[in-house]
């Protein structure tokens, strides 16, 4: 029982009044208090049971004036609150964990976030924030233990708490409201370009997913950790490339500062020295004659270019990563194209397949 001071003595009175009538009820139930209404002149609705309070009984007139009756020694006994606030508590989240972008739809099971039976009743009661850490989340409250809030952006990645603030008060720190901002695992969709010099130096623009908060990129085993920009999105970065055997190709992967690489795709690879993507034509004459044009990259101080082992009639390199070529004379058959520079010759990949027939 809880006492209050002589100027709330009619409430104590009409309290009497309400436990009596509730004394005479067989078992808790929110229909059986109904009756209550009958305690003038404050008419008590929406009565609930709850885990936190026991049975509450709202008044019409003032959101924040209640009834809070608990069962105590097979007996019911009763006070009226006036102007007391819950306090809310966080049982559980509905996911742990969100990218620092934000977004994700987080539930929030508690207590005490608003009044009401089936619908919440407006009151200072009523949460005023939900926040992740210190920044405010946006929020829909879906009843009296359930709030749907989606997770504000972050800058920093690590662990931070849900808390639910009403003018009773901020839920407190349980483990139950422990949420964690994660880096992505980043992901390497394409480089540009894919090759380049043996001497190393090339920036190469490394375009993917989950880029943020790369400590170092990897050719191979070469590592680099200075010079990495990376996007706002976290969709892009540039590095520029370290030196590497002339004729190899090495696997590209990001490392970041979540502990997060890269897996191996077909998109993460880089060639040292120059290197055929394509060919304009793929079949022409053993008499030759057919002009092709190759697009590659590393296209610089070429020094000859073939058809399997018969060099091209002619050629002229158009710039960097285009040679028009003109096929020799060749017996039948399928025959690799190459391209020879001053930093090595291009690896055979099914790109530079051509036929005599």
């Amino acid at each position: 029982m809880v006492r209050f001071g002589r100027e709330h003595s009619a409430k104590w009175a009409r309290l009497i009044v309400l436990s009596a009538l509730i004394a005479a009820a067989p078992a808790l139930s929110t229909t059986s208090y109904a009756s209550a209404s009958s305690v003038s002149p404050s008419t008590l609705v929406h009565c609930h049971q709850t885990s936190q309070y026991g049975l509450v009984c709202h008044t019409s007139t003032n959101g924040n004036t209640y009834a809070e009756c608990v069962t105590r020694n097979g007996s019911l006994t009763c006070a009226i609150r006036l102007g007391v606030a819950f306090v809310p508590t966080i049982t559980s989240l509905s996911r742990l964990s969100a990218p620092l972008s934000g977004g994700a739809k987080v539930t929030i099971t508690g207590t005490g976030f608003c009044h009401g039976q089936s619908a919440c009743v407006p009151s200072s009661t009523t949460p005023t924030k939900v926040k992740f850490g210190t920044t405010t989340a946006v929020f829909t409250i879906r009843s009296t233990t359930v709030i749907s809030a989606i997770a504000p952006p972050t800058g920093a990645a690590g662990a931070v708490r849900v808390s639910v603030v009403t003018a009773g008060g901020t839920s407190a720190s349980t483990p139950a409201d422990s949420f964690e901002y994660v880096y992505p695992v980043p992901a390497v969709a394409g480089l540009v370009p894919s090759s380049g010099p043996s001497a190393g130096g090339t920036e190469v623009t490394v375009e993917g997913s989950g880029l943020t908060g790369t400590t170092a990129v990897y050719f191979g085993t070469s590592k680099v950790t200075i010079g990495i920009s990376v996007n706002a999105a976290g969709t892009q970065l540039t590095v520029r490339s370290p030196a590497g055997k002339s004729g190899t190709t090495v696997n590209v992967e990001v490392h970041t500062v979540g502990g997060g690489t890269s897996a191996l795709s077909s998109g993460a690879r880089f060639t040292y020295g120059p290197v055929i993507f394509s060919l304009s034509r793929t079949t022409g004459p053993i008499a030759g004659g057919t002009r092709v044009s190759m697009t590659g990259s590393g296209f610089a101080t070429v020094r000859f270019v073939k058809f399997g082992s018969a060099t091209a009639a002619s050629y002229t390199v158009k710039s960097l990563t285009q040679i028009i070529a003109v096929a020799p004379e060749h017996a039948a058959g399928q025959v690799s194209t190459s391209v020879m520079t001053d930093d090595g010759t291009t690896p055979t990949t099914s790109a530079d397949s051509y036929t005599f027939h």
